[in-house]
């Protein structure tokens, strides 16, 4: 649970079509990239940086992580994938006026909708083009929800709604619409 199933192959074609992609190779367990920094370790999954339990509130850890060990995982995986970003936006923003950012990723929760687009309630992307974006997936057959229950996490929220050149979008995917 929790995780971001097969993403990097459903996605695999992104790069072939002049995309800049970034993937998160590490588990949300170990630090979620998509929390605000000051989420700190707790057991509210939603919120954390760093989760205590999982997703169906069973215990991580035998024991609290250390001081340390947190500072370690926000330093060397957080920091670092944030620094990517932020650093791969700048240099598009040289090219281009405005710069998208498609944040990918998956549910298990059984919900109507196939697609959830998070667009931070209408903040962080212009309606047209998150309409666009949603009548490319209705057109196809899917489900599409907006913003509920997944508006945009820290990612979305963070640059797209912070930075005027930069537009994000959350994209979820049920599990059920692209694993058989």
């Amino acid at each position: 649970a929790n995780m971001d199933w097969y993403l990097p192959e459903l996605y695999d074609f992104l790069e072939n079509m002049g995309f800049t992609v970034v993937i998160n190779r590490m588990s949300r367990y170990v630090v979620d990239p998509n929390r605000n920094l000051t989420g700190g370790i707790q057991q509210d999954y939603t919120k954390a940086l760093i989760y205590e339990k999982t997703t169906f509130g069973r215990e991580l850890y035998t024991s609290s992580l250390s001081e340390g060990e947190i500072q370690a995982r926000i330093d060397r995986f957080y920091k670092v994938y944030h620094q990517t970003l932020e650093e791969l936006i700048l240099e598009k923003q040289k090219h281009f006026d405005t710069v998208y950012l498609l944040d990918l990723h998956s549910f298990g929760k059984e919900i109507e909708a196939d697609v959830v687009l998070g667009n931070s309630d209408g903040k962080s992307m212009n309606h047209r083009l998150t309409q666009y974006i949603k009548d490319m997936f209705s057109v196809n057959h899917y489900n599409v929800a907006l913003n509920r229950p997944f508006p945009g996490g820290h990612i979305v929220r963070h640059y797209g709604c912070a930075n005027t050149r930069c537009e994000a979008l959350q994209i979820e995917l049920a599990y059920r619409s692209y694993i058989g």
